[in-house]
């Protein structure tokens, strides 16, 4: 078995010790054989997704602009194990590739009627001066900025 392999099979099916996982992320990282999709957010186990996060983040940009438009399902719920690591992903984006994801990733939450993804992604927003002025569609900014100081 290969040592991609073997760091795969862990941070997925074992629970080790962060030290041993955190090598394993770090192999990950520039395993050619592991495109960005296998890290992204699955509905296994969610105490993996740190791990597949940190895979994406030492990634960066522009490695991972393949996979953009999915990082945000982990803004759905900011408590979920790797959304800190994720925002902290996005924020690296160049401004115009940020703003455009996340123009899309709001309209989503708009559709899904995802009222706590709303309540996050305005919540980004603001730590990202990400404003009503940046969006094509104005509407959908105004939508989660509403809905957010409804919440008072």
């Amino acid at each position: 078995m290969k040592a991609a392999d073997k760091a795969y099979n862990d941070i997925m099916y074992s629970v080790l010790p962060e030290k041993i996982q955190e090598e394993n992320v770090k192999l990950l990282v520039n395993a050619k054989d592991y495109d960005n999709r296998k890290f992204i957010m699955d509905e296994r186990a969610n105490w993996r997704w740190h791990y597949k996060a940190r895979v994406l983040l030492l990634r960066g940009y522009p490695r991972v602009k393949d996979v953009i438009p999915e990082l945000y399902y982990w803004l759905q719920d900011i408590n979920w194990p790797g959304a800190d690591v994720i925002m902290e992903l996005l924020s690296t984006l160049p401004r115009d590739v940020l703003v455009s994801s996340f123009e899309e990733a709001t309209e989503k939450a708009i559709k899904a009627k995802d009222y706590s993804w709303m309540e996050f992604l305005y919540m980004f927003a603001e730590d990202n001066n990400i404003t009503e002025s940046d969006f094509k569609n104005k509407e959908f900014f105004r939508h989660i900025e509403d809905f957010y100081k409804s919440l008072d």
